[in-house]
């Protein structure tokens, strides 16, 4: 039986996550989250990496991503956590990164984690 004495605290730190990530847009979806967090822990991924790795098309991929972004959507303002620029090496490749805002909220949501 697995020891669950820290589970405790985890869950907490996850809600403390949870509500970072509400505070920086309140409906912020779980495909969202999840590729944030993806990111997060991969800087340089590629789109493509994104939705093999998640499991989500890549049509849903770009479009998170794009929410992420400096991109402002028709009645949202832009998050500017993440951005998206061409493979030197490939052209059709987009490769993903943390903008500097998105390591700041990454640090934030380390925190509670610890």
């Amino acid at each position: 039986m697995p020891d669950t004495s820290a589970f405790p605290h985890e869950l907490a730190g996850l809600s403390r996550v949870i509500e970072i990530l509400r505070t920086i847009d309140s409906d912020m979806t779980v495909q969202a989250v999840a590729i944030f967090l993806a990111i997060c822990r991969r800087e340089g991924i590629t789109m493509k990496e994104l939705g093999i790795g998640l499991g989500i098309a890549q049509s849903s991929v770009s479009r998170n991503v794009a929410a992420l972004s400096d991109k402002a959507r028709r009645d949202r303002p832009a998050l500017g956590l993440v951005a998206a620029e061409e493979d030197p090496d490939d052209w059709r490749r987009k490769i993903v990164r943390l903008t500097p805002r998105g390591r700041q909220v990454r640090a934030q949501l380390a925190e509670p984690l610890r």
